[in-house]
């Protein structure tokens, strides 16, 4: 048993005690995070330091009636239920250092009732002769937790952000892995882990030649895409869209030059630039690997046959724990006349997004849809759309399982942030890259 220190308020009544976590900083900044539930069933959580729990700035009482309930008159926003702390009342010294529940609350005074709903009464109370602070206990009811399953609240802590996973075990009950930061001491946030890189990959990426082929009938087609490399952490994007060049002479034998561009991507500190073998008489196959060929620190790169580096490829965006997530896409008919570099495959869904779709054209049809993103919350109705100069195409989505994917456990290994545990996969340990907690 851990002994954490003690608190004189006690925590909200209820029929299943709160579950106490300690949250260390460094040896001159520590916390006791109170999780329980408010009698009306929201969860919350309170911040309990030196003793005692962490208030919001105090607010000036002008007055306190003798009267049950005894009435506190401030200019105030507090909310009937709110918990607060009075201190420095002078002559009706009773109310100091004690902690009451707000009830019967407007914008100019609140009666008080202890902590049971049961109302004060001052009859018997020193008449009020000035002074006085109310605070407001600070009280979070970002939490998502129900009180039957804290006892199976998994936690890791890294500086001021502790990571939190909840499954129960026993009645299978799950939550999203959620980073709690602390901001100040009355300031704390809850926000549902998102699984991706910190920065967004570059938009409208596009590739010109300066020398056409000679023969059109045999042109040499070319495909290049760009990624962003955050300027503070060096973490790099998934790739942007695909820039195809459908009629250029081989620059591996003419003198000539390719021209990406695309948009700026606010953050990057600069931008890598991948290439696909060259077609030779045929367009680039989707799902070719796109090698490294070199760098930019603007948003424009010039090739002229440079060699490109096949050990170093753009990264893969990776959610193991989305739901409704695209997992394939089953032919049912692969259409005619579709072109590779016009032909575009989006799903349809109004629950779902960030599913990114790649056809794969070939003598016209579509023989394959390529997953780059399975996006989430799509559900089994949802459908896919192919559209280019072809007719007929039809693709059914493969939708992912809608339970069993949040982690239960959470821990750090070697600079990376490590998840295990879920219900569909008891046995699996999810690594994030090193130093980028958040991108598996």
């Amino acid at each position: 048993t851990l002994w954490c220190g003690k608190s004189l308020t006690p925590a909200t009544a209820s029929s299943l005690p709160p579950r106490i976590i300690r949250f260390q900083f460094n040896i001159f900044q520590s916390y006791i995070l109170e999780f329980g539930q408010a009698p009306d069933g929201r969860p919350y959580m309170r911040v309990i330091a030196n003793g005692a729990y962490v208030t919001e700035t105090g607010i000036p009482a002008t007055g306190a009636t003798q009267a049950n309930p005894c009435v506190v008159s401030a200019v105030n926003s507090y909310s009937n239920g709110d918990w607060v702390f009075a201190n420095d009342f002078a002559g009706m010294t009773e109310l100091n250092g004690r902690t009451f529940v707000v009830a019967g609350a407007n914008a100019a005074a609140f009666a008080l009732t202890d902590l049971f709903g049961n109302p004060v009464s001052s009859l018997g109370f020193g008449a009020y002769a000035g002074g006085g602070t109310v605070a407001r206990i600070y009280t979070n009811f970002e939490p998502l937790y129900a009180l039957e399953d804290l006892p199976y609240l998994k936690l890791v802590q890294s500086a001021d952000v502790m990571t939190l996973c909840c499954v129960n075990q026993r009645t299978l009950t799950e939550y999203p892995a959620i980073d709690l930061r602390r901001l100040a001491a009355n300031n704390w946030q809850f926000d549902v882990t998102t699984f991706a890189a910190s920065i967004a990959a570059p938009a409208n990426c596009t590739a010109t030649t300066t020398v056409a082929s000679t023969s059109p009938a045999l042109p040499t087609q070319y495909a290049y895409c760009v990624t962003a490399v955050d300027a503070g952490t060096g973490e790099e994007s998934v790739r942007s869209n695909i820039a195809y060049i459908a009629d250029s002479a081989d620059i591996s034998l003419v003198a000539g030059t390719h021209r990406i561009r695309w948009n700026a991507v606010d953050g990057a500190g600069s931008y890598n630039v991948y290439q696909a073998p060259a077609g030779y008489n045929t367009a680039v196959p989707v799902g070719s690997v796109f090698a490294y060929v070199g760098s930019s620190f603007g948003n424009e790169f010039i090739n002229t046959n440079i060699l490109a580096d096949q050990s170093k490829t753009p990264p893969l965006h990776n959610n193991p724990f989305a739901r409704g997530a695209v997992a394939a896409a089953t032919p049912v008919a692969g259409g005619s006349g579709y072109v590779q570099s016009t032909t575009t495959a989006a799903m349809v869904s109004t629950t779902g997004t960030g599913a990114v779709l790649s056809p794969v054209v070939v003598g016209g049809a579509v023989v394959a849809i390529i997953i780059e993103n399975g996006g989430e919350d799509y559900v089994d109705t949802d459908t896919i759309l192919i559209t280019g100069a072809g007719t007929l195409a039809n693709f059914t989505p493969v939708i992912g399982p809608q339970s069993g994917t949040y982690p239960s456990v959470p821990n750090y290994f070697q600079s990376r942030r490590a998840y295990a545990s879920t219900i569909n996969n008891p046995d699996t340990l999810f690594l994030s890259q090193t130093g980028a907690y958040t991108n598996m």
